[in-house]
């Protein structure tokens, strides 16, 4: 959605998360560091830092040799999977948040 409103050409091109899972984990991608997520998020470094520790623990980061973070997941890992449950449970509970606000809409709008 951002980046439909951010680039007006943008195209549906029966996106999923698969092929976007194998399209960020390409080499040519830049991680990002502690900093540079302290500082877009507001979050304390230290605590950057620490929640970062526990997603490489888990194995859902990778780090480098320049402290650089990027995603460590592979497709069929458990990680990956566990994601996707959670994706599918947040967009239902939006989906079922939405449902319910546009139908108070319609009902003050109907008064």
């Amino acid at each position: 959605m951002i980046n439909t409103v951010q680039n007006k050409n943008f195209k549906n091109k029966s996106l999923d998360r698969k092929k976007y899972l194998k399209e960020i984990q390409k080499p040519d991608h830049i991680g990002i560091n502690a900093f540079s997520i302290a500082d877009i998020t507001g979050i304390p470094r230290a605590t950057v830092v620490r929640k970062l520790e526990f997603l490489i623990k888990k194995k859902f980061l990778n780090i480098d040799e320049k402290k650089l973070y990027t995603f460590g997941i592979g497709v069929q890992s458990k990680q990956f999977k566990m994601i996707s449950k959670l994706q599918d449970r947040n967009m239902n509970a939006l989906s079922k948040f939405l449902y319910m606000i546009f139908n108070q809409i319609k009902v003050i709008n109907s008064n």
